[in-house]
């Protein structure tokens, strides 16, 4: 498997080096844009229960953490490396 591939085939399940690479590439640039829109389309209360669902690196629940401080923001992923590094990312917060 060629560089390139390995770096794109971490988009879908992010593993090993170029996974987290690929998560913290997720967590800033144009996923960082495309999700500030999204959450600005979702009318969210101070105690709402949310779950995000595939939440990769976790940038997101800090997001919906700081909109949510009374309620219970929850997030789910595919890989349990992904789970740390969001737990690393909201605990920073």
């Amino acid at each position: 498997m060629g560089l390139l591939s390995k770096i794109f085939s971490n988009t879908r399940k992010p593993e090993g080096f170029f996974g987290k690479m690929m998560v913290n590439g997720m967590n800033g640039g144009g996923h960082a844009q495309m999700a500030h829109w999204a959450l600005s389309s979702v009318q969210i209360k101070e105690d709402d229960q949310v779950l995000d669902i595939g939440c990769g690196g976790g940038a997101n629940i800090a997001r919906l953490l700081q909109r949510v401080p009374k309620g219970v923001v929850q997030g789910i992923d595919i890989r349990k490396d992904e789970a740390k590094h969001w737990l690393m990312v909201t605990a920073e917060k």
